[in-house]
């Protein structure tokens, strides 16, 4: 009993200073002597006003989302083997098909040996089976020479060009095996070599020099930062109002400017523990993170309300208001509640009404009660 009349106590003292803060903000904001304080100060310096207009703005959906890359790709090795170079490390740039890492293994480096003998066979084997065929080709121009005279009969002829068309088809096979030694060798290298698969940037790396490398276990991470996404959920009474191709306004974390996005994916499965579905965005900028907070906000159609200047907002500690000019040019400081900013505009909810004018331009020199002097926007 003693802890609840305690508790009880507690909370009357609490709403006791409550109502004598809200007292001094009444005093200090409409005492007639705090009014009438600065009545016959004139300000030297002009003033700008604008009249306020309840107009119709867009009214917005928000949610929260996850930045994340639109291509991320984890590189693991094909065989097993000791890591020997390490060329990058999280954070650095690639690009596609650059070495990131090489592999050694006694099974590896067999392989790579034969296919390198294999290839250097084929070489020469090519390179008999050209000189062969040139020897056929100039030996076959000769018999022609020959036939046209007299000199030889058809089956001389014949016999010859017979051998310069087998010499032409052993220069072909003689090809095909090179280029099939070729494909070998580096079918063996990237068994000993890591390669980036795209061009982004290392966001993980999961091996050291040195280390063992399995194959099918990644090891390095490598993201497409051409191009992001914005994954977020859509409450489930928003299911028809969301559409693929929609053009929404994305706020990241760090960034002052609302990013342009495009609707590029609606799951239709609703998530039974929250009543919600999942949306994914397209969203482009150089500065965007894997795993960034950001807000999504999806435009749901038109609502009327004020906005002002955001550089028309005074703050004085936690308040925040406007100066407004009344009908005797006279400038008082008036409490405003604030809601969405968008493109440098403040939405106003409450503490003004259509048709006061506010100081959107010299309010660091106004002074509540004092007169303006030349006023711009009447």
């Amino acid at each position: 009993m003693s802890t609840l009349r305690k508790r009880q106590k507690i909370y009357l003292g609490m709403a006791f200073l409550a109502m004598i803060g809200m007292g001094l903000l009444f005093y200090v904001y409409s005492s007639p002597m705090k009014r009438t304080a600065n009545t016959h100060r004139e300000l030297q310096k002009p003033v700008t006003v604008m009249r306020v207009q309840a107009g119709s703005t867009v009214q917005y959906y928000e949610t929260s989302g996850t930045i994340k890359a639109s291509t991320v790709s984890k590189v693991a090795p094909k065989a097993m083997g000791q890591v020997t170079a390490l060329y990058v490390k999280a954070g650095d740039r690639v690009e596609a098909g650059q070495i990131l890492a090489e592999l050694e293994d006694e099974e590896l480096l067999q392989k790579a040996l034969a296919a390198d003998a294999g290839m250097k066979e084929a070489e020469k084997g090519l390179q008999l089976a050209q000189r062969n065929r040139e020897l056929q080709v100039k030996t076959h121009n000769r018999y022609e020479e020959l036939y046209r005279r007299g000199a030889i009969s058809q089956q001389q002829v014949d016999e010859v060009r017979t051998q310069r068309d087998l010499a032409d088809l052993a220069s072909e096979q003689a090809q095909a095996a090179l280029e099939r030694s070729t494909a070998t060798v580096k079918e063996v290298r990237t068994y000993s070599r890591m390669l980036a698969p795209v061009s982004g940037v290392v966001t993980e790396k999961n091996l050291e020099l040195g280390s063992m490398a399995l194959p099918g276990i990644w090891a390095i991470v490598v993201e497409d930062d051409r191009s992001f996404f914005v994954e977020c959920y859509v409450e489930g009474s928003l299911a028809g109002k969301i559409w693929q191709g929609q053009a929404v306004l994305v706020d990241v974390e760090g960034l002052e400017k609302s990013l342009p996005g495009t609707v590029t994916e609606v799951v239709p499965a609703m998530d039974a523990a929250s009543r919600s579905f999942l949306v994914k965005i397209s969203v482009t900028n150089p500065l965007l993170k894997t795993g960034q907070y950001s807000k999504v906000r999806f435009p749901l159609g038109q609502r009327q309300a004020m906005v002002l200047p955001r550089t028309s907002l005074v703050e004085k500690g936690q308040l925040t208001g406007v100066y407004i000019l009344d009908g005797e040019k006279r400038l008082w400081y008036r409490l405003v509640r604030t809601g969405k900013l968008e493109n440098d505009q403040m939405e106003v909810i409450s503490g003004l009404q259509s048709g006061d004018y506010v100081v959107v331009q010299g309010m660091e020199a106004a002074v509540d009660g004092a007169l303006a002097g030349e006023v711009t926007g009447l």
